[in-house]
């Protein structure tokens, strides 16, 4: 054997172990990062253990709008989360109620909803990351929930100069209260997001079609038939959200969104329940923490009023109405 290929050979192995050992620090650097910085602040671990440990018959189900903009106080228990599809979140509420007799029941009604990355998203393998418990993978690094978010963990972690604190408070009863004001952000900002925000959650003229809606009325059948109280909701938009899509009054994607609030009515009254549109409820900036999402100001001001419109004003008359629909 000549001298150069042993000595090519040689090289290899030396760059095999060092590439090696380069990535096992760096996965032993992630595992440390995940357990002493992630871990102790993993709202999804805490929304899964307020998921299988509560017993609450009135509950939310949504996406950020909900988990995010709906301050749930007792009884009532928020069991929304952050990009949820309508399949996803009706799954975990039928899963839930499978187990208990339901109550008031806040069901969201969002136009963005029937977007196309919400619809190719689906149901997913969201039972089995549901079914998983908290810390279950024995190296944190495996978790699903977390493999996808390790470089902004360690972005936020390096700009932060080496401290990881979450600026979401996950309440008693599941709600993600934030910071942030939009008030503070420059005029031309809050355009510029507004118009990329409504770009993102432009829905698809036909929505009724997909497995979405069908999903929608399904769980809305399920809980008319448990007797449930239902309030569909359209949660509170920015005025710069509202007035980028008043821009836009002619066009396709705006009459689909007036076409989905027209059916998120006849769906509630199909089931009896109430519908409340609360996309221009909240007009003051200084309640949202971006576009379309309230702070945490925003939604202790708001949620009171929201459970007024939605259950407090005429309940009887409701309960009557949907006992006379079952006969």
């Amino acid at each position: 054997m000549s001298s150069s290929i042993s000595s090519s050979r040689r090289a290899i192995r030396i760059y095999a172990a060092a590439v090696g050992a380069s990535l096992a620090i760096a996965a032993g650097a992630t595992e440390a990062l995940l357990r002493t910085h992630v871990a102790p602040q993993d709202n999804f671990a805490r929304h899964l253990a307020l998921l299988r440990t509560t017993d609450a018959r009135d509950a939310a189900f949504g996406d950020s709008h909900v988990a995010r903009g709906f301050a749930a106080e007792a009884p009532m228990v928020n069991l929304a989360y952050p990009s949820e599809t309508i399949e996803r979140f009706a799954w975990k509420a039928k899963a839930y109620f499978a187990r208990l007799t339901p109550g008031r029941v806040i069901v969201q009604a969002d136009p963005h909803l029937f977007t196309p990355y919400r619809l190719a998203d689906g149901l997913g393998d969201y039972p089995e990351r549901i079914a998983k418990a908290p810390g279950a993978a024995r190296l944190l690094i495996l978790a699903d929930h977390h493999r996808d978010r390790i470089p902004a963990y360690w972005r936020a972690f390096l700009v932060s100069g080496g401290r990881l604190a979450s600026s979401i408070e996950f309440s008693e009863r599941g709600t993600l209260l934030s910071g942030g004001d939009l008030s503070a952000v420059p005029g031309r900002k809050r355009a510029y997001d507004a118009r990329a925000r409504v770009a993102l959650h432009r829905p698809i003229a036909q929505f009724r079609d997909t497995g979405e809606a069908r999903a929608y009325e399904s769980l809305l059948d399920f809980l008319f038939e448990r007797g449930a109280e239902i309030c569909l909701v359209t949660f509170p938009l920015s005025p710069d959200y509202r007035a980028t899509l008043a821009e836009d009054r002619e066009a396709e994607a705006f009459r689909t969104w007036l076409d989905l609030i027209a059916y998120f009515r006849e769906q509630a009254e199909r089931v009896k329940a109430r519908y409340v549109d609360a996309s221009a409820a909240v007009a003051d900036a200084g309640l949202y923490r971006d576009v379309d999402h309230l702070n945490r100001t925003g939604a202790l001001a708001y949620s009171p009023r929201l459970m007024e419109d939605c259950f407090g004003t005429a309940a009887e008359e409701r309960t009557v109405r949907r006992a006379r629909a079952k006969r």
